[in-house]
């Protein structure tokens, strides 16, 4: 017989011999992914979502005790409120009252307390506008003051959100005195002349309450 007719013969004979011995493996292997796959799946998505509000309890959780240090032993209005809707807006509400409104609406106040009267004044008027409490937003951006009561909110509230944010703009932001936007500082910030020649907030991402 022919070398080369041999030499075939004997190549195929050792594949032959070699995928017999790994091609059981590899189906069993194929079947039990499947079967994994198939038993699995339902679970997972079920685990997945008890993680999901495992974390939300515990970041709720979090953020009470967070907002329990800032409240000390200060007396304010809201200091029993436990539901949006029963939110009190009066004239002695302060910026515990503030931080408590923050804490209803799963939310974060980031500007510095120069702003605190500021934005009191502002919720007593949206709430003589029929404002509901729901508030998206309260920070400073750009060196203004941006409180969003979401897109769906009457057009009234929005013309006073916008109005609040020019007055911001002649606001110092950490003492609450005059002042005017600066844009020389590494941040945009509405300061005074004291706090503009001081440089402005130590750590402009660090709010205080």
């Amino acid at each position: 017989m022919d070398l080369k007719i041999l030499k075939i013969i004997a190549i195929v004979t050792i594949l032959i011999l070699y995928l017999g011995q790994r091609l059981p493996t590899a189906l069993r292997n194929w079947k039990g992914k499947k079967k994994v796959k198939r038993l699995s799946s339902s679970p997972l998505v079920q685990s997945s979502t008890l993680s999901e509000n495992e974390l939300k309890k515990r970041n709720r959780e979090k953020r009470k005790v967070h907002f329990e240090s800032i409240y000390g032993n200060a007396d304010f209005v809201n200091r029993n409120t436990t539901k949006l809707e029963d939110f009190v807006i009066n004239d002695r509400i302060n910026r515990y009252d503030l931080q408590k409104l923050t804490e209803l609406n799963e939310t974060d106040t980031q500007f510095f307390d120069g702003w605190n009267n500021l934005v009191l004044e502002l919720m007593r008027e949206l709430d003589a506008s029929g404002w509901d409490r729901k508030v998206l937003v309260m920070k400073e951006k750009w060196g203004e003051l941006r409180f969003s009561v979401g897109i769906n909110a009457d057009e009234k509230l929005h013309e006073i959100t916008e109005k609040y944010l020019e007055k911001s703009l002649e606001i110092c932001h950490l003492c609450g005195e005059a002042g005017k936007l600066r844009n020389d500082n590494p941040y945009w910030e509405v300061l005074c002349e004291e706090h503009y020649k001081s440089g402005g907030a130590p750590l402009y991402s660090e709010y205080k309450f």
